[in-house]
């Protein structure tokens, strides 16, 4: 992230608009592609139309709308919108931050800022709306102090949503300063911010949950344990958890003063090892944001410039059997610093030209075709939710086999090739090949700009797949397209997304812990009678700590091991689960989820297991 701010909208964001919009094409985002289309038809109809709509004119039966675009240095990335009146299914305010951004940090910085600007309008007090499997857009409204109000069906869209109210007090303040007077600040600021990292134990977790961190402070332990190897520290500097789940906060510094590349760090190997007789081990190799058996995981400050100086990795782990009080060893193979993902619009200009490649491959050679039909009966026997109807029909029925054309895409996007390109009944056919696993790229094809005022359109795959050489120095992709001739070709520049390793750290480090933190689970016996796909059975018993629950069930399995759980406090609001882990037999089974964010918990006062409401008694 760069400088971030609103901007009201304007002429000379046209460019970066018309690609935030097409952004929703190239995912099939039909509503939100609906809502902005007109501006790649007549961008200055589509200014006024917004300014009209700011002052209630032309809006028919809607209500008067101010509009503002988030702004990253010159970038588009999220559009936000102020009501001039509450409407019950859409609240007071909304905001939509363009596919390729997400999860990035963008829809808090938007949501504060759009706030700021209800504020000004005389709002004491905004109600939102957000779709009940939006948790995301939840988490991103409670961390603004969101209050759950109820939940409706809006029949329009056919959802179920949850309206929430917003105060704004908090975003009234303004403070002017002058130059001298914010030097001044910041310099206080950076001085304040060392003292307490040295005083403030609790650092990592308020950096991580904001005021909710103190709901850890029991249960917490800063070890400040440290492997350094090859000009890099990597320190544990938190742990928190209880009896089967833990948290680990750890930073990575260089020794040598050098800012890390890019905006992630991935490792070759991480591993979680607990010292027991039965020796237990989690083993993954961690990217940007991921999730393993017992273990998530993500970079933390990969959108902020802190990252260069400390990239903090945030790792929640869960166990079927016991963490605390064990002791253990945190083992990292191979430090990775990388871009991932970035546009390849920020590469340079030259790039391959897709048809004159595609002329020079077909002039003197013979493509050797392959019967796919094997690829079509499998997806067809293995039919599941990643293989859809749409998935199966567009599976080639034949294939191109790789050539070894090895042409460079970018010049400088080292080691991603065109490996074979040619038209297979009626579509055209990308073979590519990149030599290591820690480079990818997902291409889309760019129609090119006739001229001024005219709008690009992407074309992503229909069909895209993976395979390892059998050498396994290399990987490739292989892609098919909706466009059927040549001359077809003529009009596609290559364009996309990709992900580059920028450096890397060789070593292994060892960072030794002991998981003494404090145990403060809350046991409920209940011994409640529910029922599963019409099978009674019964709930016994629910162990709460600040960052899990462990539910414990009697009765046959249902759902082939896994059941729905929600929590609620006493106010009504939703407390959203992270998947965990089960262990379960045909007549008892034993659950454990984390939670999103550590909570109070003696304010949790109700679960509804499968449908089942049990209301708990402190």
């Amino acid at each position: 992230m760069g400088k971030i701010f609103l901007a009201p909208p304007n002429k000379i964001y046209e460019s970066t608009f018309k690609t935030y919009v097409n952004s929703y094409k190239e995912v099939n985002d039909s509503h939100y592609f609906g809502i902005y289309e007109k501006a790649l038809e007549d961008f200055d109809l589509y200014l006024s139309s917004l300014d009209e709509a700011s002052k209630g004119i032309n809006i028919g039966d809607w209500v008067a709308t101010s509009t503002f675009w988030l702004v990253d240095e010159d970038e588009v990335v999220g559009v936000a919108r102020v009501r001039h009146e509450e409407v019950f299914e859409a609240g007071h305010i909304g905001y939509d931050i363009a596919p390729r951004y997400r999860g990035r940090g963008y829809g808090k910085q938007i949501l504060k800022l759009v706030l700021i600007e209800a504020s000004k309008r005389g709002f004491d007090e905004v109600v939102i709306t957000i779709r009940e499997d939006n948790l995301a857009s939840k988490q991103i409204a409670k961390a603004c102090d969101a209050v759950w109000i109820e939940q409706f069906y809006d029949e329009k869209s056919m959802e179920t949503r949850d309206r929430y109210s917003i105060s704004t007090a908090k975003y009234r303040k303004v403070n002017i300063f002058n130059k001298k007077s914010i030097i001044t600040g910041l310099l206080t600021m950076a001085v304040l911010t060392t003292s307490v990292y040295a005083l403030d134990k609790n650092e990592a977790f308020k950096d991580l949950f904001d005021n909710k961190s103190q709901y850890l402070e029991e249960s917490s332990t800063h070890p400040q344990r440290s492997a350094q190897l090859n000009g890099i520290k990597a320190t544990l500097v938190s742990m928190a958890g209880d009896e089967k789940n833990a948290y680990f906060v750890i930073d990575f510094e260089n020794t040598n003063g050098r800012a890390f590349k890019g905006n992630n760090i991935a490792f070759e190997q991480f591993q979680i090892k607990i010292n027991r007789p039965k020796f237990v081990w989690f083993n993954q190799n961690i990217g940007v944001e991921n999730s393993g058996s017992g273990m998530s995981w993500r970079v933390v400050n990969s959108e902020n410039e802190d990252f260069g100086k400390k990239p903090r990795l945030f790792v929640v782990m869960s166990e079927n059997d016991k963490i605390a009080g064990e002791t253990g060893e945190i083992v990292i193979e191979n430090i990775i610093e990388e871009l991932n993902p970035v546009s390849l619009d920020n590469l340079s200009k030259s790039k391959l030209d897709l048809y004159k490649l595609y002329t020079e491959s077909t002039a003197n050679y013979k493509q050797t075709i392959v019967d796919n039909s094997e690829e079509i009966k499998w997806a067809k026997e293995n039919k599941d939710d990643m293989y859809q109807t749409e998935y199966e029909n567009n599976i080639p029925s034949h294939k191109l086999q790789p050539r070894g054309l090895d042409r460079q895409m970018f010049e400088d996007l080292d080691g991603v090739f065109i490996d074979n390109i040619a038209f297979v009944d009626g579509k055209l056919h990308i073979v590519t090949r990149f030599i290591n696993q820690r480079q990818s790229f997902g291409p889309t094809l760019s129609q090119k700009v006739q001229g001024k005022g005219s709008s690009q359109t992407d074309i992503n795959p229909i069909y895209n797949i993976f395979e390892s050489a059998s050498n396994q120095d290399s990987s490739y992709g292989y892609y098919v397209y909706d466009i059927s001739t040549p001359e077809e070709l003529k009009q596609y520049d290559l364009s996309g997304w990709y992900s580059k390793e920028l450096n890397k750290t060789q070593g292994v480090w060892k960072i030794p812990f002991n998981a003494n933190y404090k145990v403060t689970n809350k046991k409920i016996k209940l011994d409640e009678k529910i029922k599963i796909d019409d099978e009674e059975s019964i709930v016994e018993s629910l162990s709460i700590s600040p960052i899990s629950i462990e539910l414990n069930l009697n009765g046959k399995n249902p759902n082939n091991g896994y059941v729905n759980l929600k929590v609620f406090d006493k106010s009504g609001s939703e407390i959203f689960l992270n998947g965990g882990s089960n262990m379960s037999s045909k007549t008892k089974a034993t659950y454990v989820w984390t939670f999103m964010e550590p909570v109070d918990i003696n304010a949790i006062n109700k679960i509804v297991i499968e449908g089942n409401e049990i209301i708990l008694k402190n």
